[in-house]
């Protein structure tokens, strides 16, 4: 298992208008730019793959607990991980709010590397 590190800054890296962000919602947790998020019925938390076909997206900023003001991205692109290998598809993490390389039995997300610190994703 190689969990995905994150460096000191993510951020979206594609044209204004190509990404699709789903805004004015609810987190109900803490989240950092570039946590993998999912779709509760109180709003979205940090996502694990013990949930493996529930609605994610990712944070577009860091965000304090319950902002109802929150961009969660739902595919494009972002950059400033760490560690990728182009190409490798990623998953949910164990850990929430993470990535891997350990495949999640009914994930449903496309996640890839792109390039050593930059992932694409439709999810």
């Amino acid at each position: 298992m190689a969990a995905v590190t994150r460096g000191t800054k993510i951020r979206p890296c594609m044209p204004v208008g190509y990404e699709v962000v789903s805004s004015v919602r609810n987190v109900t947790e803490a989240v950092l730019a570039g946590d993998l998020l999912m779709l509760g019925p109180n709003g979205w938390a940090k996502s694990a793959a013990t949930t493996p076909a529930a609605k994610r997206g990712f944070a577009a900023m860091d965000y304090a607990a319950g902002r109802a003001d929150c961009s969660v991205v739902t595919s494009g692109e972002l950059s400033g991980f760490t560690g990728l290998v182009t190409g490798d598809p990623l998953f949910p993490s164990a850990v929430a709010g993470g990535l891997e390389t350990v495949a999640v039995v009914g994930f449903t997300g496309l996640i890839h590397a792109v390039s050593a610190t930059m992932i694409a994703f439709t999810l």
